[in-house]
């Protein structure tokens, strides 16, 4: 490898034409010498000109072709497993007996090579909003660095409380300023979670929650006392939160993400136009109905969303 692709920055062989994981071209210039041809011991092959691609890549090295995009009816079709060539209109390899029809679906094949499953990071870099999807068991939230979610703010403790999700409750730590729910006065020590609306840690950050059958989401929405916090802790860390969305995962579904305000929601408002985002079977989709895309599979290197979205794994 002595070539890096210029616009996903991934490693590059000499032979390469495109880059393999996001289809740009390769950078091209007077080499010495033939370059060594790239060994790949298991290929994936082209299923428009059948050229051994390394395994797992998105994009044909030789023409750029997607891997999981058919090739026009008129044309011959390749098998990506074995290499072989196939009728246009084949649905299985007559070599290798490969669902070919499978590989090109956005819930099977394609889906399980290339798809983005959970935990990733999500950023909105339009309105500067990140979205933290896990499938973890447990979200943890304190003042210390190794909490899932940290306020770095002296009234909070170093392990404040936690959200159970295994078990759908909400647990505070011992703390020493406690934790509230929905406006009450009272210090809570684990309540069930289908009670809750927004919490708050020490009197003064208070988070808002957003739920369906499939999501749990949580931000902070408001500071109380939030000059004495600012004097207390770090405040630009107190901004990114605000924008920032813990997403847990628990099925099948979709939540939606306002175009204009970055925000999550479970039910359509007129005012607002709104990103899909649905959770199928471990993988997940995109949908944009004023665009009409309608779940597209995210990939795992992200290419192929809008300009103004990042995936981090």
């Amino acid at each position: 490898m002595s070539l890096v692709c210029e616009l996903c920055g991934k490693n590059l062989h000499d032979d390469n034409l495109f880059c393999p994981w996001c289809g740009a071209d390769a950078p091209r210039g007077t080499r010495k010498g033939e370059p060594k041809p790239e060994n790949i011991t298991e290929p994936q092959f082209c299923p428009l000109c059948g050229y051994p691609c390394p395994e797992g890549s998105t994009f044909c090295t030789s023409c750029g072709h997607n891997h999981f995009k058919k090739p026009e009816d008129e044309l011959p079709l390749y098998c990506p497993v074995c290499g072989s060539k196939n009728s246009s209109k084949a649905q299985i390899c007559y070599q290798c007996s490969h669902s070919l029809a499978d590989w090109f679906s956005p819930k099977g094949e394609a889906a399980r090579r290339q798809g983005q499953t959970i935990p990733f990071v999500l950023n909105e870099t339009m309105n500067g909003f990140t979205y933290y999807f896990t499938n973890a068991d447990k979200i943890s939230i304190g003042r210390s660095s190794d909490n899932d979610i940290c306020i770095p703010c002296s009234f909070v403790s170093g392990h404040h409380m936690e959200i159970d999700m295994k078990n759908s409750k909400l647990v505070d730590l011992s703390s020493t300023n406690g934790t509230y729910i929905n406006r009450k006065p009272e210090k809570i020590g684990k309540v069930y979670l289908n009670i809750v609306n927004e919490f708050n840690l020490a009197g003064n950050f208070t988070f808002t929650l957003v739920r369906n059958n499939a999501f749990f989401a949580i931000r902070l929405s408001a500071i109380l006392e939030e000059d004495e916090c600012r004097r207390n802790g770090d405040g630009n860390a107190f901004d990114d939160l605000r924008k920032s969305y813990q997403v847990a995962v628990e099925g099948n579904g979709k939540i939606l993400i306002g175009k204009t305000n970055g925000k999550l929601a479970i039910d359509t408002r007129v005012e607002e136009i709104y990103w899909e985002i649905e959770h199928d079977q471990d993988y997940m989709y995109l949908s944009d109905p004023v665009q009409g895309v309608y779940k597209q599979l995210i990939k795992k290197q992200g290419y192929g969303l809008a300009p103004n979205w990042r995936v981090e794994n």
